[in-house]
Parts: structure tokens; C-alpha cells; sequence
């Protein structure tokens, strides 16, 4: 239980760190992926500082950690729901149409800038978009093929994929994720 009930503390915690350092210190490309790539890391750490803090009862109750751990789930989604669509506004906004934005995200992209170090970071960060999102995409198969094996919905594969490529759209990868596992955890729920 207080595994679950460190949840959102620990979030917000590790989120606005980095994000207020970030916004105060103008910094480089180099420095502002040096200060993000271990954000797991110092969010377990966190994570574990902070469980300690909350009690867990002697004998817990049935589902007693679901509204934490649905709390959890809702601030997730709408932190990468909110990215994803400041990320989708600034690109339409800009002039940048649909198809040229996919196509900067295709391996082997022509360069938009000059600077190669500005290309080379351009490149990490899709490449890392690309497998965050094929990774992304594996889990929610993986959720959805548990709610068909317990036989908790009567949706087919070809409209759960529906779902999934509209929710992804709309809402971005990773939020679409927390929506499975939201859902999974829902139904599963015993």
C-alpha cells in the first residue's frame, strides 16, 4: 500500500526537478539529454525514499491501492497527453504539415538543419521517439491480449488496434499506454 500511496508524490516529484531545471538554466542540447536520460533511475530512488514515509496496514484490504494507483494513472495521462498535444500544436502552428513530420521521424530523414550537432540530436531523440513508441505499442498488445484471455471484452483484434492507432494519435503514445493499463487494471480487478 504505501508502495501505491508514494506513487504521485514521487512523480511529481521527479518530474519537476528536471523541469525546473530546465526552465531556470538555459542549457545545450547535450546538457538538457544528460539531465533527462537517467530520470528512471532518480525516479525509483525517489521512489524508495519516499515509500518509507507511508504506512502500510497490517492487513490490507481487497483493491485497498487501486485509487492511488489510479491517481497515478490520470496524472500520467494527462502530463503525456498534454506534451503530446503542445508538441502536435507547435508543429501545426509552425507550418510544418502532417507528412513532413512523419517524415522527419523516418530513419535516414534528409537534414533540416545546418548545424550536424543539432542533426546528431535531432537523430537521438527520434530514434528514442521510434522505440519508445514500438516498445510502447508491444505493452499494450501484451495488456490487451490478458483482457481477451480472461475473456473481459468482445472487442475484436483489428478493432483494438482501431482504438490503439486513434488513441496514439490523439493522445500520443504514452498516454495511450497508462489508458491500457487504466483499462486493464479495471477489468482485471478481482
Amino acid at each position: 500500500m504505501a508502495y501505491a500511496k508514494s506513487l504521485i508524490p514521487t512523480l511529481v516529484i521527479s518530474f519537476l526537478i528536471p523541469t525546473a531545471i530546465t526552465l531556470v538554466w538555459e542549457q545545450s542540447l547535450r546538457a538538457s539529454m544528460a539531465l533527462w536520460l537517467p530520470f528512471p533511475i532518480y525516479t525509483a530512488i525517489v521512489h524508495q525514499i519516499l515509500r518509507s514515509f507511508f504506512i502500510t496496514p497490517a492487513v490490507p484490504t481487497k483493491n485497498a491501492d487501486l485509487p492511488y494507483i489510479r491517481g497515478a494513472y490520470l496524472l500520467s495521462f494527462g502530463v503525456s497527453a498534454s506534451a503530446h498535444l503542445y508538441a502536435l500544436r507547435t508543429a501545426i502552428t509552425t507550418g510544418d504539415s502532417f507528412l513532413s513530420i512523419v517524415a522527419r521521424l523516418a530513419p535516414g530523414a534528409p537534414p533540416t538543419h545546418g548545424n550536424s550537432f543539432v542533426e546528431t540530436g535531432v537523430d537521438i531523440v527520434r530514434s528514442e521517439y521510434l522505440v519508445a513508441f514500438a516498445a510502447g505499442l508491444a505493452w499494450v498488445l501484451v495488456l490487451l491480449n490478458d483482457v481477451k484471455r480472461f475473456r473481459k471484452t468482445a472487442a475484436g483484434w483489428l478493432e483494438l488496434l482501431g482504438y490503439i492507432t486513434a488513441a496514439s494519435a490523439m493522445f500520443g503514445p504514452a498516454a495511450t499506454v497508462l489508458a491500457a493499463y487504466a483499462w486493464r487494471e479495471e477489468l482485471l480487478r478481482v
